[in-house]
């Protein structure tokens, strides 16, 4: 999660720029990962930072398919717990893990991206 202060306190501070960079290259730089959830929560999106920085599809594939065993073994580890407000706090986390690996997963061309790594998109 990102806080408004700290959005503030980006545009003012510019020890939380790179000395390179003006408050706009910054701001340019991070939209393309700093997004708004649907419950006005901003956050950075590391999986959308990691396709930018990915090499190409097949690297990107392989974080894919480690968030994927990311999201399955959370799943498993939740399925351990008993009731408790610990239990549904983890839950309420994961679904909120799931929505964004499918959300990047629809924005996918899932023909494309088979052929150049090998993975199916339905597996992910």
């Amino acid at each position: 999660m990102v806080s408004d202060e700290l959005i503030g306190a980006h545009k003012t501070d510019p020890r939380l720029r790179r000395k390179s960079h003006t408050y706009g290259d910054e701001v340019e730089h991070l939209a393309g990962v700093l997004r708004q959830d649907h419950d006005g929560i901003w956050f950075l999106d590391y999986l959308e930072f990691m396709k930018s920085e990915a090499d190409d599809n097949e690297q990107y594939g392989q974080f894919l398919l480690q968030h994927k065993r990311l999201i399955d073994t959370q799943r498993y580890d939740i399925a351990m717990l008993s009731e408790s407000k610990e239990r549904e706090g983890r839950i309420d986390k994961l679904r909120w893990l799931i929505r964004l690996h499918n959300d990047h997963l629809k924005l996918m061309d899932g023909q494309s991206f088979q052929q150049e790594t090998g993975i199916s998109r339905s597996y992910l």
